[in-house]
């Protein structure tokens, strides 16, 4: 499978500057230097959900946004799109809470495992891997 362009480009994640402490300004002021640095993706990292502040990861899984933060999540996205940079959400599935509210209902899921073993393929190294 190639490797799409956007996979080679510089990343801005908000975790650096802001940790759980980020608002939709604050990554809209931040997206501009973003690009004029050279950064072509924008990760809004950890603190964009509810209770999204000073919990750990002990509310992780409700993923709805914090309605504080950001109050028009879809529109904040396209603010920083029009700048110019891809987005991407942070999530941590394997770090949920127990009982998450957006697990079964909300617009995330949990991804299905995935099987142990794919069809066909082996997990015994090959003659020709062996080695290197």
């Amino acid at each position: 499978m190639p490797v799409p362009d956007e996979a080679r480009l510089p990343v801005y994640s908000t975790w650096y500057a802001f940790n759980q402490d980020v608002t939709a300004a604050s990554v809209e002021a931040q997206a501009g230097p973003a690009v004029e640095l050279g950064c072509g993706v924008l990760i809004l990292d950890d603190g964009w959900q509810r209770h999204g502040n000073g919990r750990g990861y002990a509310g992780c899984g409700d993923w709805q946004p914090d309605p504080a933060k950001f109050p028009d999540l879809a529109g904040h996205v396209a603010r920083v799109r029009d700048r110019g940079l891809r987005y991407l959400l942070w999530v941590a599935p394997s770090s949920s809470a127990r009982r998450p509210t957006a697990t079964s209902a909300g617009p995330l899921r949990r991804p299905p495992r995935p099987p142990s073993r794919a069809p066909g393929c082996s997990t015994r190294a090959s003659p020709r891997s062996a080695g290197t």
